[in-house]
């Protein structure tokens, strides 16, 4: 009988069909090096072989996860500027002017998002509503127009293609 050519790997296996049709089966289980070499006669049992294979490959794939280095920094040693707040979301004030009632929609830029949705009946000269925005939001759509969020107050205009007839 031949042997099976083979270098051994550090980890993972190898299966390696000799010439005299043997299978050789190596690799490395918790640091521990195996060779396992079945004979034709023995392929019969090749199912008990790929249940063993699989389950040394799974056990052997379990390893601790590398610890993290010793100059890692921790969340009480930041140092952050005096002027930084610690939001990550800001309640922006829209004050809307429209000559007449409408459903006013308030949206991110591309449409996705729908952050309000209301009806303005025309009663009081503005409609005004609070949001609470991301603060990396500055523009979104109003009934379809870009308005820039500049600060906590915004107020817009909107004029409509709409015509009332009397």
């Amino acid at each position: 009988m031949r042997q099976c050519a083979f270098s051994i790997i550090k980890t993972g296996y190898t299966i390696v069909i000799n010439q005299d049709k043997n299978i050789c089966i190596f690799g490395t289980v918790f640091e521990l090096n195996f060779i396992y070499i079945i004979n034709p006669s023995a392929m019969k049992h090749i199912h008990l072989l790929l249940v063993l294979f699989f389950t040394l490959l799974i056990v052997s794939s379990c390893k601790k996860p590398p610890v993290s280095p010793s100059g890692s920094q921790n969340i009480e040693n930041l140092i952050a500027s005096e002027n930084f707040d610690w939001e990550t979301t800001q309640d922006v004030e829209f004050k809307i002017s429209i000559p007449f009632s409408d459903v006013i929609v308030i949206t991110s830029e591309n449409g996705n998002i729908v952050y309000h949705k209301g009806y303005y009946n025309s009663i009081d000269p503005t409609y005004n509503v609070k949001i609470n925005l991301p603060k990396y939001i500055d523009k979104v759509l109003i009934n379809g127009k870009i308005t820039e969020v500049t600060g906590d107050i915004v107020d817009v205009k909107l004029f409509s293609d709409k015509t009332i007839t009397v």
